[in-house]
């Protein structure tokens, strides 16, 4: 576990998210309320959304205090030959 500048253990937040963009908006706003105290918050997500807004809204999201996030873009269908 990488430990934060203060020494104290960060947390890895990781989910698939699939969510319309009402939802998702509430998703994220909840994650930027978590409470962090001393350590710090990472964030993956993978993004599973059939919406193309709920998809941009992700990509746009940015946590608070220099969080790191990492998405991971949903698979392609294979295109049939």
């Amino acid at each position: 576990m990488e430990e934060s500048v203060a020494g104290a253990p960060r947390v890895l937040v990781g989910a698939p998210v699939r969510r319309k963009p009402r939802i998702l908006r509430h998703f994220l706003q909840g994650l930027e309320d978590l409470d962090r105290h001393e350590g710090g918050l990472d964030f993956a997500f993978i993004d599973d959304n059939a919406d193309p807004g709920s998809s941009s809204m992700l990509r746009a999201w940015h946590p608070p205090l220099g969080d790191g996030v990492v998405l991971v873009p949903r698979a392609l269908p294979a295109s049939a030959s």
